[in-house]
């Protein structure tokens, strides 16, 4: 699986993102502004940015179950 994109940046960590970390977004989701930083944010489903449709989980982005796919730290 992929830990860093076409251009060398690694990909956050799922097992690292805690609430209150920043992570930015790259131009592929459609409920976020492309390469915006958000705020991470915790419920009973795991971790998620606040986006245009309500809740992004993170964890959707983490096809080996760690690399969490066009989501950077910051």
């Amino acid at each position: 699986m992929a830990t860093k994109d076409k251009q060398g940046r690694a990909y956050a960590k799922l097992s690292e993102l805690r609430a209150g970390a920043m992570v930015k977004v790259d131009g592929d989701f459609t409920c976020l502004e492309p390469w915006t930083a958000h705020e991470v944010k915790q419920d009973a489903a795991g971790v998620y940015v606040e986006c245009q449709d309500g809740k992004h989980h993170l964890n959707g982005q983490a096809d080996d179950g760690e690399h969490c796919i066009g989501i950077y730290p910051t």
